[in-house]
């Protein structure tokens, strides 16, 4: 196994068991500036982030938000096949807005105007989930425009997770689906790339048993905020290194 993709799973992994996302979206700008192309550095990653998405999920239906799934499937899915697509013929670097967006979102609370422009946003969930299709596809952060949108559910912190695991698993199928169209399924060269998807596995079962069932819904409120922080740093970062 190779070095750097083995710690990259490793803490990608753990994030997103916490929060439902983090495989893709931290995974992927890693694995780029480590010299891996898009297709291969998929091969890794997606797979990995459906069979944490699908343990997410198990025995925890009950707790999906409907109107959630229903606006992925219906306005992000067409999105991000559409633009995944494209990803192989042109280049488009959003991560800056985004990264700044996310910023914004992690401290409105702190900021009255902040929080009301935000709520004025979401009266628009429609476009939202349009446009969070389009990131996705082009690079693979939508992610974290949906776990925008989910931490201010007034919502369980097992429902927002399990929505948040359920939407991205969405995500990553119809990413896989669309890649079969788009790549040649030959030029994988990594060996042992089944490891890294077991290693995943096993950390979603360590820190969903250990931290996530044992941190309480205020801290996982609080936690929440810092990782959109977080991501919202690694985003802009991620622009200027690209």
């Amino acid at each position: 196994m190779v070095i750097e993709i083995l710690i990259i799973i490793i803490l990608t992994s753990f994030v997103q068991s916490f929060f439902g996302t983090g495989v893709l979206l931290f995974g992927t700008p890693l694995l780029l500036i480590f010299g891996y192309d898009f297709f291969t550095t998929l091969s890794i990653l997606l797979p990995t982030s459906i069979l944490i998405s699908l343990s997410q999920i198990f025995k925890n239906f009950q707790f999906l938000n409907n109107e959630l799934v229903r606006l992925t499937i219906v306005y992000s899915v067409p999105t991000i096949i559409f633009f995944l697509f494209l990803t192989s013929f042109i280049s488009i670097n959003t991560k800056f807005f985004l990264g700044l967006f996310l910023i914004l979102i992690s401290t409105k609370d702190s900021f009255l105007l902040l929080k009301n422009i935000f709520k004025y946003i979401l009266k628009y969930k429609k476009l939202y989930f349009t446009i969070m299709g389009i990131v996705h596809g082009l690079t693979n952060s939508g992610g974290a425009m949906l776990s925008a949108v989910v931490f201010e559910k007034n919502i369980s912190k097992i429902s927002k997770r399990t929505s948040i695991a359920f939407c991205y698993l969405i995500f990553a199928l119809f990413q896989i689906i669309t890649l079969f169209f788009v790549y040649d399924l030959g030029s994988i060269v990594i060996e042992h790339l089944y490891m890294y998807w077991f290693i995943g596995q096993l950390i979603y079962v360590l820190s969903n048993k250990y931290l996530f069932m044992k941190v309480d819904e205020k801290k996982y409120s609080l936690l929440s905020r810092l990782f959109l922080f977080l991501v919202g740093i690694v985003l802009i970062i991620d622009h200027f290194n690209g």
